[in-house]
């Protein structure tokens, strides 16, 4: 939805987010990944995930983490360009 800053489209993103801020053993550092896919893609999650008008895209943490960085320095740079400070 453009909110004054046209070209620009934000939606919502969600993040599982563990090993790399947790300390955890390092069997669950796969252990966990694959638990989360496997939720994910649980037939019952998909539909009320679909019913809220939503996906999921399931990614590496590596992939995940480049994204983060991407859209965090697109949204930085919205900020800068409306005179928003961050305090």
């Amino acid at each position: 939805m453009e909110q004054g800053s046209p070209g620009q489209v934000m939606g919502a993103w969600f993040e599982v987010l563990g090993p790399m801020v947790m300390a955890v053993a390092a069997a669950d550092n796969k252990r966990m990944p694959e638990a989360v896919v496997a939720a994910f893609n649980d037939p019952a999650v998909k539909e009320n995930v679909s019913k809220q008008e939503n996906s999921i895209n399931i990614s590496t943490p590596e992939q995940t983490s480049a994204a983060s960085r991407r859209k965090l320095a697109r949204y930085a740079q919205l900020a800068k360009r409306a005179g928003l400070e961050v305090s």
